[in-house]
């Protein structure tokens, strides 16, 4: 997960964690959100537009796609009781070959095994 000043374009913050071998893809990608969420509200910031590569969580945030899944649930509910601390949220999609700082660190965290 990667923080960004809007106006400035400097990372903020980042990080990484290791979700172990059990965790799917959609899980590690709203894990991330969760976490970037969590972070930006700490530090103060009260409008923010997320971007992530995965379809799914963007679609089922933006109340487009359902959520089946019941292991995502879970995730969901966090991200949604999250996002109301914000004046403003916004999630937009974006292809993955833009996302490679977050790509980054996700594979920093598998290679480690650790956060």
């Amino acid at each position: 997960m990667v923080l960004y000043d809007a106006e400035e374009g400097t990372e903020v913050w980042s990080g990484q964690t290791y979700l172990g071998t059990s965790s799917t893809n959609n899980e590690a990608e709203y894990t991330g959100l969760v976490t970037g969420l969590k972070h930006a509200h700490s530090l103060g910031v009260r409008q923010i537009v997320a971007q992530g590569d995965s379809l799914l969580v963007v679609n089922q945030l933006n109340g487009e796609w359902r959520v089946k899944n019941e292991r995502l649930k879970h995730f969901f509910r966090e991200a949604v009781k999250l996002r109301e601390q914000f004046d403003s949220f916004q999630i937009n999609h974006i292809p993955r070959a833009e996302n490679s700082r977050a790509d980054m660190l996700a594979n920093i965290a598998m290679d480690n095994k650790k956060g």
